[in-house]
């Protein structure tokens, strides 16, 4: 009699006398094709398991309506385009024979979007993906259901030094209340799409990286950038190196179907996880396996394994108290890794025109007084020398002293300011100066903003000496409503919302580069009226315990209208 066996890629089932239960299955070595592969192309070969050596003859059963068809043991395909939106994953059937027995094979298929070549262009939307990690690189505050507070640009977080370090990337993050990301704190959108003690699936509290994943595809990103897996070791039932990587590689097939380039990241250490522990054995097995996937169709590796972050030389300098949450120093030490993997995929270029004729030399400059013509002497306390006459240093806490003077640029003049720390070790160790306009308020009237209407983009270049001192500069909008109270608040720039502890890695290197605020739009029912430029643009906070002086250089402000940035992310 002859045996008649029904599988596919697991146990088989018969038909008829004794083939119930004969084991044998039609095995498929791949099962991924590129919609827009050409007729004729391998998917992969079929072999028997477990049913004798053959020889065995192919046939198809069911080619998915011409979408497929067999070459010898191939799996080729066929004639009928394939197309991912339509059918992302069609069936064929698969028929063997070795002349006595006749076996069945049913398999899923994989049809992806192809992979766009690299390098990619300048302006290549980059999302953050992951966890608190991604998470902290900025907030989205609301007050009473309406925008309050957005951070584009807190320094704890590696996509922010992106954006400071190279314009080529598209890392525009704003406010939206539709969209909360938890917290209570994180109501944003674009390129910040991190969730605080997120898994890779949903379990628990966690809403899973993998069930968030259908939306973040739908905002088109060309490269996400992936971190996550460190909740799934410390609280997944069962995790284990297997579990870990077993989700990992599901998340980034789904990715490569949508034909989208990913950078996945090694898990960091904890410092609660001792050196040989059953956690920290976990995050070095799962970290051997991100490391593997560096020669995976459509993956990168941000390697940090030698970085600081892993056993044996984990390094609690580059994290916050909790040893666990990276501070602004290991921020950095992520995006030194992270920068040079994504400027391989992305061409040079600017995201944001920085150009002098689209930012101080503009007459659509909405600063004026961009090129800091004149100086007049500063009065203000602690301080002395000659400031940009437009322009003012107040002293808001403290009781350290500055030393203001001018310098000449090619079509603009700088504002320097040199601070003396006082030296005193009572009280906050940090203290805080407010470069800002002189006068009075500006209307958004008088300047032609319309709040819920017209999106913003600022910025202001800047330079500082190398100096231990340095705990940030931030780089604010402030709007007031009709009580004279703040309504609306945009930041952006070297932002270190762990000043009171944490510093800035500039002691040896200093900085020079762009502080902006990407986008941003002031709601249209928060009664904002004016922009308080004479009290906050630009707010420096260093530390007055420590020993010589910081010297910070301010040029080329600017604020400006903008394209609404949500239909690049395929959003409006």
């Amino acid at each position: 009699m002859p045996v008649i066996t029904f599988g596919g890629p697991g146990p088989a089932f018969g038909l008829g006398g004794m083939a119930l239960g004969v084991g044998a299955t039609i095995a498929l070595s791949s099962n991924a094709i590129d919609e827009d592969a050409a007729p004729g192309t391998a998917i992969g070969a079929l072999s028997i398991a477990g049913g004798g050596a053959g020889p065995w003859t192919y046939s198809l059963a069911d080619d998915a309506g011409g979408m497929f068809a067999l070459s010898g043991d191939e799996l080729v395909a066929g004639l009928t385009a394939l197309d991912h939106d339509t059918m992302p994953a069609p069936t064929v059937v698969v028929s063997a024979t070795d002349g006595s027995t006749f076996l069945f094979g049913a398999f899923s298929l994989d049809v992806r979007r192809p992979l766009p070549a690299l390098p990619l262009a300048a302006g290549a939307k980059v999302v953050g993906l992951g966890h608190s990690f991604i998470q902290r690189g900025g907030w989205g505050i609301t007050a009473g259901g309406k925008p309050r507070d957005l951070a584009t640009s807190n320094l704890r977080a590696a996509l922010p030094w992106i954006r400071l370090r190279d314009n080529r990337f598209n890392l525009d993050m704003w406010h939206d209340t539709t969209h909360d990301l938890g917290g209570g704190d994180n109501y944003v959108n674009g390129a910040f799409q991190g969730v605080g003690g997120d898994h890779i699936i949903a379990e628990g509290s966690a809403p899973g990286v993998i069930e968030r994943l259908p939306y973040v595809v739908s905002l088109g990103p060309d490269i996400v950038y992936l971190d996550i897996g460190t909740n799934d070791i410390s609280s997944a039932p069962g995790a284990s190196v297997a579990l870990v990587t077993a989700r990992l590689d599901r998340l980034l097939t789904m990715l490569r179907s949508e034909g989208i380039w990913t950078v996945i990241q090694t898990i960091t250490d904890r410092g609660s996880w001792a050196e040989g522990s059953e956690k920290a054995l976990i995050v070095a097995g799962v970290n051997d396996w991100i490391k593997a996937q560096a020669t995976r169709d459509g993956v990168n590796v941000c390697d940090l394994t030698a970085a600081g972050f892993n056993y044996p030389t984990f390094d609690t300098t580059l994290f916050g108290g909790d040893v666990l949450h990276p501070n602004p120093i290991g921020g950095a030490a992520i995006a030194e890794v992270l920068l040079p993997v994504l400027q391989d995929m992305v061409s040079a270029g600017d995201h944001m025109d920085l150009s002098a004729a689209a930012t101080h030399l503009s007459a659509s400059n909405l600063w004026t007084d961009s090129v800091f013509a004149a100086s007049a002497t500063s009065t203000g306390t602690g301080t002395s020398g000659q400031r940009v006459s437009t322009m003012g240093l107040a002293r808001q806490t403290g009781d350290s002293t500055a030393v203001l003077s001018i310098e000449a640029a090619a079509d603009h003049n700088k504002q320097v300011i040199t601070f003396t720390p006082s030296g005193t070790q009572s009280g906050n160790r940090y203290e805080e100066w407010r470069y800002r306009k002189t006068g009075s308020a500006l209307t958004l009237t008088a300047l032609g903003i319309v709040p819920g209407t017209d999106w913003l983009e600022a910025g202001i270049y800047v330079e500082l000496s190398p100096w231990v001192g340095w705990l940030s500069v931030s780089w604010q909008f402030e709007f007031y409503n009709s009580s004279n109270s703040q309504a609306y608040i945009a930041r952006g720039g070297l932002s270190n919302p762990d000043r009171s502890t944490q510093d800035l890695p500039f002691a040896s290197e200093g900085f020079a580069g762009w502080l902006t605020v990407p986008s941003f739009l002031i709601p249209g029912d928060v009664d904002a009226l004016n922009w308080q430029v004479q009290s906050r643009p630009v707010v420096i906070e260093f530390n007055r315990r420590v020993a010589g002086t910081g010297t910070i250089k301010l040029s080329r402000p600017f604020l400006r209208k903008r394209g609404d940035p949500r239909p690049t992310w395929n959003l409006g």
